[in-house]
């Protein structure tokens, strides 16, 4: 009978035993001690940034533990340990920058002690970036790597059809291969390209110089006479180009173009008596670079006269020769001439001609003279620039003065 109420005993001792040992681990509490073995933790939270990092807990024992961690981005050093010991935690980059992530890590003893430790990784702070804010390009085309600097998802925005992209999107950092294609235009070009993350945006500027032509005049310099006229002159290359005349009576033609071509420059009249200058300028369009062309414009003189001469000389008429020449058209020719005006001009008696010939030649005869007097004569040719006159000769007509012995009566 009392072997029973020994066995009872025992079997009360192991159910109490047993219920006590299950609620002490469904509580999880540090008081807990089974067969000898203790465990405690100084913390059950911990709370790490998003950009990762480490944390350091304690741990008190008198037995051998274990420790490990429900998710692989958190990982624990030392995993195992005797008695009383620190572990350090250590996350990775939170690879979300939108949420917070959690993981639970689990202290077990052999003897089947377990306490827990709550973990929380806040959300990272995104970044994105380019590595350069502007990549060139040389017209004939090349290729070149952008890298990108990201902690989250992104995508390429702004593509153009003068390049091509290795990716148009991805996740986290990543090179990417431009590739320009041959700019035939003179013209430079760019594009911006954007790079898009959850918030954030980061561009690139893609810039490809044009095409480079040239363009050159096939002349320095250009004369022209005082009488105005066209000259012609060659621009040769293949760049775009403008001229221009830094004159209003130089006109050039056509004003601008596209390679080799020929420009018809035309110069009006100069009736000045003094030179006159002017420049061309022809201009590149796409670089802007300048190129001088200097013209020189004669000065206009009057008309010249040469060849004079007199012909005859009789009592009351004289005749005389001259011959006129002139870049301008001559508006008026013939002879001036004074009995006491030793350089006669218009402005004294004048007889005009007529019938000048292709070598400029005419001929006019003074009447009305009166006998036995001597006068000065020259020849004279008036054009729009002036009037120009030949060398002074004296002429004596024949026969004494009116009222002398020979010449009782005037002019008879």
């Amino acid at each position: 009978m009392h072997w029973l109420i020994g066995l009872s005993f025992i079997i009360c001792h192991l159910s109490f035993s047993m219920i006590f040992v299950s609620c002490a681990d469904e509580a999880d509490t540090d008081s807990l001690v089974l067969s000898g073995e203790y465990l405690t933790l100084e913390t059950r939270d911990i709370s790490l940034g998003g950009e990762g990092g480490s944390q350091t807990f304690n741990i008190k024992a008198n037995c051998a533990w274990t420790a490990s961690s429900t998710d692989d981005w958190l990982t624990l050093s030392p995993v195992s340990g005797n008695g009383n010991s620190s572990v350090t935690v250590s996350a990775q980059a939170n690879s979300s920058v939108t949420a917070e992530r959690t993981a639970t890590i689990t202290i077990k003893t052999n003897e089947g002690l377990q306490r827990s430790i709550h973990v929380v990784q806040s959300r990272n702070t995104e970044l994105l970036s380019f590595n350069v804010d502007e990549l060139s390009f040389v017209s004939k085309g090349e290729t070149k790597t952008l890298s990108i600097q990201s902690n989250t998802s992104w995508t390429l925005q702004g593509a153009e059809d003068w390049f091509t992209l290795s990716a148009m999107q991805g996740k986290g950092n990543q090179d990417i291969t431009v590739t320009a294609k041959p700019n035939n235009s003179e013209k430079a070009r760019q594009a911006v390209l954007i790079v898009q993350g959850t918030s954030l945006t980061a561009r690139v500027t893609l810039r490809q110089e044009g095409e480079q032509r040239t363009i050159t005049p096939n002349v320095t310099s250009l004369t022209f006479e005082a009488v105005g006229g066209m000259k012609d002159f060659v621009l040769e290359g293949t760049a775009a180009w403008t001229v221009s005349s830094s004159a209003e009576w130089l006109t050039l033609d056509p004003l601008s173009g596209t390679g080799t071509t020929t420009i018809h420059a035309t110069c009006a009249d100069n009736t000045e008596l003094k030179s006159r200058s002017a420049q061309i300028t022809i201009t590149a369009t796409s670089t802007g670079s300048t190129q001088t062309i200097e013209v020189q414009q004669l000065p206009a003189s009057v008309p010249t006269l040469g060849n004079f001469r007199l012909v005859s000389a009789e009592r009351t008429e004289a005749t005389l020769a001259a011959r006129a020449l002139s870049d301008f058209d001559i508006l008026e020719y013939g002879f001036c001439y004074s009995t006491t005006n030793e350089k006669p001009s218009t402005a004294d008696t004048k007889v005009e001609a007529t019938d000048r010939d292709a070598q400029g030649d005419y001929s006019a005869t003074l009447t009305d003279l009166q006998s036995g007097t001597t006068y000065y004569v020259r020849a004279y040719a008036r054009s729009k620039v002036g009037t120009g006159y030949s060398s002074v000769i004296s002429v004596t007509t024949s026969g004494g003065k009116p009222g002398e012995d020979d010449n009782p009566k005037p002019n008879l």
